[in-house]
């Protein structure tokens, strides 16, 4: 009779054997902050519990993709053999081959625009990537790469242009997704304020429960506004253009909604937006600002609203 064991890998003997700069931290490091509630939401409430962590699951691919490991087979193999992929298990039961297979076709493939947007943002923001190279269909295109470069600067700005209006989608798209599922829950649930967590998978007073306090959680809490600060900025479109304000823009964008109405505070005034399917309307109590709409830009004058029929 065979046993498999799965080992363990401290955090003292990974210090000595992975070191501190590995690829394979990053990857632990950047998956650990993304919000992946599009990916849990793909799992039943009602079936049986994941074997190994979606996370988990998620660690073990991307960085089985940055080693170029792409057979769930051969998956499965690192996850036994190799020091790095026993290490981001962390314990949890090996995923075998049709585990791996399902995870990538049945749950990953619902929600994989939502956490490539996430992965390509953290790896920005830490500035493991910039942008200087574009590929389209296998064909690498670098800026100045040689003196044929105005041959494809045309290409390049076109496919580019094309990137980035696929990944502002996928933006408003997982922001949409988590008002209209993760957000819209505390609703469902009687909230008329944003509360100081919420976890869809709790029921009755376990909402309430917090701090080891049956009902020390906070229902009306200010750093859990997430999707205030996120319809403001995203779908109202106000965003400041000099500091403190001097200078702002306003691009409104409707998305999936039917209508959006608003107004956010800016320093020394606010800025008031109202835009349906047929007519947007916005107002500014202050001079600075300019309303960016289909790439034309007007100027918005204090206390005066300003109207176009779309």
């Amino acid at each position: 009779m065979s046993r498999h064991i799965q080992l363990l890998i401290s955090e003292e003997f990974a210090e000595k054997i992975i070191p501190e700069n590995d690829s394979v931290r990053l990857c632990d490091d950047i998956i650990d902050e993304m919000n992946l509630y599009s990916l849990f939401h793909t799992y039943s409430d009602r079936g049986r519990k994941y074997a190994t962590n979606p996370r988990t699951l998620l660690r073990i691919l991307v960085y089985a993709n940055m080693q170029g490991i792409y057979s769930s087979r051969d998956i499965e193999t690192a996850c036994k053999r190799d020091i790095n992929f026993m290490w981001l298990l962390n314990g949890e039961k090996t995923p075998n081959h049709f585990e791996i297979a399902r995870f990538r076709s049945k749950r990953l493939s619902q929600c994989k625009d939502e956490i490539f947007y996430q992965l390509v943002n953290k790896l920005a923001e830490l500035k493991e990537i910039k942008f200087e190279h574009l590929f389209v269909d296998g064909t690498k295109i670098e800026a100045n790469a040689n003196k044929y470069s105005f041959v494809w600067k045309k290409s390049t700005n076109k496919y580019e242009s094309r990137l980035l209006e696929k990944l502002e989608k996928i933006h408003f798209d997982f922001i949409e997704n988590m008002i209209k599922t993760y957000w819209k829950g505390m609703l469902d649930l009687g909230a008329t304020t944003v509360w100081e967590e919420y976890n869809p998978n709790l029921s009755g007073t376990q909402h309430y429960e917090m701090y080891s306090n049956k009902y020390g959680k906070s229902l009306c809490h200010a750093w859990g506004a997430s999707p205030i600060y996120l319809l403001g900025k995203y779908y109202l479109g106000v965003k400041p253009t000099s500091s403190g304000y001097e200078t702002f823009e306003v691009k409104p964008y409707l998305g999936g909604f039917k209508f959006i109405e608003g107004v956010v505070p800016i320093k020394d005034g606010s800025v008031r937006v109202k835009m349906s399917n047929d007519k947007l309307s916005v107002m500014a109590t202050k001079n600075g600002g300019t309303l960016i709409w289909k790439d034309t830009s007007y100027t918005l004058e204090a206390n005066k609203e300003f109207n176009i029929n779309i």
